[in-house]
Formats: C-alpha cells, sequence, structure tokens
C-alpha cells in the first residue's frame, strides 16, 4: 500500500515538471525500498507514457546526484537497455587510462551479448563499443608509433587516425608502413582507406604519398583511379592527376579525366575512337573548362 501511494505521489511529482519534489518523492521511496524494486513498480504499474515521463525525470536527477548504480538498474528494469549501455559507455570513456577504458568497453560488450534484453535490443551497440575499445588500443599503439604525447590522439576515430598516420610520418617507407599496420589493425576496407588517405595527403600536398597508396591497395585500387584524378586538380596538380586519368579503365571515364586534366589530345583520341559525336562534343565542352583552369594556375 505504501509503494502504491508512493508511485501515485511519483506520478503528480513528474507530470508537475518540479525536480525537486521529484527528488524528494524519490528519497522517500528509498527509505524503505530499493531503487530496484522501485524501477519494477514503475514499469509494472504506470501505464507507458507516465513510465516513461518518470524514467527521463528519475534518470536527469540520479545522474546529477552521480547515483550511477542507481540509473543503471532504473535503466534495466524499466527496459530501457540502449540507455542503459549509454550510460555505461559515459561512465567507462571518462576513464584516462586508455588500457582499463579498452578493459571496460570488451566487458561491457561481453555482458550485453549474454544479458537477456540487453541481447535481444543492442546487439549493433555491442560491436559498436568492440569497435571503440580496438580504435583506443590502436590509438594509443600509433602515439608510441609516431613518438606523439601520451594521449594526443587516444578518442580519434578511426579515419581520424588514418588521417594522422598519413600527414605525420617523416618518410615514405615509414608512412607506407605504418598506413599498412593501421589498415591491418582496424580492418578499414580499401574503398574507404583510399578516400581518406587521398584526401588527408591531398590537403598537404603529399603527391609522393598518395603514390605510396598503392603499394598498400596494389595497382588496381577498389575506387579506381578517379579519386586520386579529382584529389589531385583540387591541388591543381593538372601533371599529376593526368598520371592517374591515364590508368582509368573505363574509356569513356579515361575521356573524361584526361579532358579535365587538359591533355586535350589524348582525350580527343579517345573520344573519337567511340565514334559517337554526342560524346565527342562532351569532351570539348569539358577540354574548354579545363583549359580555364589551367590559365588560372
Amino acid at each position: 500500500m505504501e509503494l502504491d501511494l508512493g508511485l501515485v505521489a511519483l506520478a503528480d511529482a513528474v507530470a508537475s515538471n518540479d525536480l525537486d519534489l521529484v527528488w524528494d518523492v524519490l528519497e522517500h521511496l528509498r527509505l524503505n525500498q530499493t531503487m530496484r524494486s522501485i524501477s519494477r513498480s514503475i514499469k509494472e504499474r504506470m501505464d507507458p507514457v507516465g513510465c516513461s515521463q518518470a524514467v527521463a525525470s528519475l534518470s536527469t536527477l540520479l545522474r546529477r546526484s552521480g547515483d550511477h548504480s542507481a540509473r543503471l538498474i532504473l535503466y534495466e528494469e524499466t527496459g530501457h537497455y540502449a540507455e542503459a549501455v549509454m550510460a555505461e559507455l559515459e561512465r567507462i570513456l571518462s576513464d584516462d587510462s586508455v588500457g582499463r577504458r579498452a578493459s571496460s568497453l570488451r566487458n561491457l560488450a561481453s555482458s550485453i551479448r549474454s544479458k537477456p534484453g540487453y541481447k535481444q535490443h543492442c546487439e549493433f551497440e555491442a560491436g559498436v563499443i568492440i569497435d571503440l575499445a580496438n580504435v583506443a588500443l590502436v590509438g594509443a599503439d600509433l602515439e608510441r608509433k609516431l613518438s606523439f604525447p601520451c594521449g594526443t590522439i587516444q578518442d580519434f576515430s578511426s579515419s581520424d587516425l588514418l588521417r594522422v598516420a598519413a600527414i605525420s610520418s617523416q618518410n615514405s617507407a615509414t608512412r607506407t608502413g605504418v598506413l599498412k599496420w593501421l589498415k591491418n589493425q582496424l580492418q578499414i576496407e580499401d574503398q574507404r582507406f583510399i578516400f581518406v588517405c587521398v584526401d588527408a595527403l591531398a590537403g598537404e600536398d603529399e603527391f609522393s604519398g598518395i603514390r605510396d597508396l598503392l603499394k598498400i591497395t596494389g595497382n588496381n585500387p577498389a575506387t579506381g583511379y578517379m579519386p586520386f584524378v579529382r584529389a589531385c586538380l583540387g591541388r591543381k596538380n593538372f601533371e599529376e592527376a593526368g598520371a592517374y586519368a591515364r590508368m582509368v579503365k573505363n574509356p569513356h571515364e579515361r575521356a573524361r579525366a584526361l579532358a579535365q586534366c587538359g591533355l586535350g589530345k589524348e582525350a580527343i583520341e579517345l573520344a573519337t575512337k567511340t565514334r559517337n559525336s554526342q560524346f565527342l562534343d562532351e569532351i570539348q565542352t569539358i577540354l574548354i573548362g579545363a583549359q580555364k583552369n589551367l590559365s588560372s594556375r
């Protein structure tokens, strides 16, 4: 009976939007009830809307008070599993130790995949958390490889780590080795690897570094050569862009790429072989624009 009256008082307090009153009611309930029993009763005896509102108000207050365990219990017992995972993730990521953080992340992922409720609702989150743990450890290793101060890049994403590795290595051999290692450690697919690294290197005018990428991906990159062409053209390096344009496999795309690089003779010859007058006109139009770009260098 006392719990029933307390839940009525809690519902009224939540409806009033007075968080101080909500906190007073919760404190009173906790004098005689555990947080787990209170949370179960909220789930079982309140309507869905009232339950959601109560959870929102109580979680805000418990977060303010720093009562992390009570907040997790509230989320678990009311079926808010994703919110429980995010709360635990927030706590773990506040740890300054990369090793402890990675270990806690892996434990959390394992817990998600073994607990009822979590397993059904948070499988995606478990995969993301495993990735976070791996990226944290790899970031710490990359700091050592690049002689960066500890903690410099420990919170970077996998794409940011790639960018840093691409532009921070001192020479070709080191860059190639570090990027190959990083690609394998993070299991980055070829297309994303190329797009991220080409963009980073072009932004620094590191065209030799772009060529080094082919030592890792091979001479038949998954993206084709157009990303290389566009990156070099974006930095107005027409000579470098032209070298990649000549390696584009599709004849129509190769002709367009050659024209964009201002290589008129080669582009026209290739377009003529298609015996398509409309395509030839298209190439000539591209060449006019390319000539303007070349003259403005």
